[in-house]
């Protein structure tokens, strides 16, 4: 559900400096490619090891469920995470600082 206002986001921000990137639990890369064919707002840089909830990531970021966000600044200090819809979208903003 949170996937189509990610889209609107990165479509507005990505011009003033967000980067996205998506990282996809699945197993199967089928799927995961699947769904990225059928969900064509996803222009973003995506990745996955196939390894499930074994994915480096989910260790490193201490993720235990999906979708999170996680927003890292541009120091790499992690800055926000777990926003969704209009609290994403403002920290976004503050974080770039876009008026």
């Amino acid at each position: 559900k949170e996937m189509p206002h990610i889209g609107e986001i990165y479509n507005e921000f990505h011009p003033k400096g967000l980067e996205v990137l998506g990282i996809s639990y699945d197993r199967k890369e089928t799927k995961w490619r699947n769904f990225l064919k059928k969900n064509e707002y996803v222009v973003w840089d995506q990745a996955s090891s196939l390894k499930e909830w074994n994915c480096p990531s989910a260790k490193v970021f201490s993720v235990n469920t999906i979708p999170e966000t996680i927003l890292i600044d541009k120091n790499g200090v992690i800055a926000a995470r777990g926003l969704k819809g209009d609290k994403l979208k403002a920290k976004i903003k503050e974080l770039l600082a876009v008026e």
